[in-house]
């Protein structure tokens, strides 16, 4: 009896030492794939901050090819700009006087 006994405890002692192996490695996968998740969540959430400045840029987009849709009005569009520059710099430059 004390044989049987002590072979129990034997083999109760190496099923709770396996069981408490099996529970580190789990606990080690649970913590890596955790650290994962996050990461991908980080990396989830800088792409969808990008999405939405390309979607931004992209509206922007949109709306110049509106105001100038071809080459010669983008053209056009350029001189007025720079010959409205020249003249706010003049009048900026007249009231420095």
């Amino acid at each position: 009896m004390t044989t049987n006994l002590s072979e129990l405890l034997q083999r109760l002692n190496n099923k709770s030492a396996l069981l408490v192996e099996r529970y580190c490695l789990l606990k080690e996968q649970s913590d890596e794939l955790m650290s994962r998740y996050e990461a991908l969540q980080e990396e989830r959430n800088k792409l969808q901050a990008e999405i939405e400045q390309l979607r931004i840029e992209n509206e922007y987009l949109k709306v110049s090819h509106k105001i100038a849709p071809t080459p010669e009005d983008v053209k056009t569009s350029q001189a007025l700009i720079t010959e409205l520059v020249r003249n706010i710099d003049k009048c900026i430059s007249q009231l420095n006087e």
